[in-house]
């Protein structure tokens, strides 16, 4: 097969089926392929040739700097990109090149590492009492025991809610105290801190410190010590007579 080729004299000649061929094959020789990257177009030669991101080829280029000299190579969390001539990589959503090293491609999770929160070199500062954690590339703060954000401020980890008690086991959780009685948190529980001369004798945090043991027969200076009949003045117990013993007795006030 041949093909006719018109001359400036007005002479048609024809061109043979082999040098056409290794023509078309020299205007086709480098196909572009779309890179996935977004970020470029990825060329491969006829040859299989390929170009890794150092620039170095294991194919022959046609001079085109389009061709990048190969296919380019994609790297981890990355698509392979050409752009004048030069590899390189796009990196998928999340991912960073923070090292400028394109062969480990795109090495940093933006959205969980905290020391590159969003951004390269987005460091999330110490926290207080916990410690700096990176959630959809925004800094917050993780508690150590006991501790938890409470307040304002999302990176300090700022009660300590086995105490405090305004906040006894959670956040807001309030101790009553009650009468005769204040508020006390221990162990993240609520309990009460009776009045000088006063105890919970009923174990019930309802009433309060109920019982005033200073003059208390049957809890003298103390819930369950009884005077067994006799008077308790300032704690202790008193006989109506001198010639008398007083003797406390141990009530059972567990029921």
């Amino acid at each position: 097969m041949s093909a006719p080729v018109t001359e400036n004299t007005g002479m048609t000649r024809w061109i043979p089926a082999v040098v056409l061929a290794a023509v078309l094959a020299m205007a086709v020789g480098c196909s572009n392929t779309s890179g996935a990257g977004g970020g470029g177009s990825a060329y491969k030669l006829p040859d299989g040739g390929k170009s890794y991101l150092d620039g170095t080829s294991t194919g022959t280029g046609s001079g085109d700097d389009k061709t990048c000299g190969g296919t380019c190579v994609a790297a981890a969390n990355a698509d392979a990109t050409c752009n004048a001539g030069q590899c390189g990589i796009a990196c998928h959503t999340g991912f960073l090149d923070c090292d400028g090293n394109l062969k480990n491609g795109c090495e940093i999770n933006s959205t969980e590492h905290p020391s590159h929160c969003g951004s390269c070199d987005k460091v999330c500062g110490a926290v207080a009492n916990g410690t700096p954690t990176c959630v959809n590339s925004v800094c917050g703060a993780s508690c150590d025991p006991g501790w938890q954000v409470c307040k304002s401020d999302p990176l300090n980890c700022d009660t300590n809610t086995d105490g405090d008690e305004t906040h006894c086991g959670d956040c807001n959780k309030e101790c009553p105290g009650g009468p005769n009685a204040a508020p006390r948190c221990i162990n993240a529980a609520c309990t009460l801190k009776c009045t000088p001369g006063f105890a919970d004798c009923n174990q019930s945090p309802d009433d309060g410190c109920e019982i005033n043991i200073s003059n208390d027969p049957l809890h003298c200076g103390s819930c369950g010590l009884s005077c067994d009949g006799a008077k308790c003045v300032n704690n202790a117990c008193e006989c109506a007579s001198s010639t008398q013993t007083a003797t406390l007795i141990p009530l059972d006030i567990s029921s």
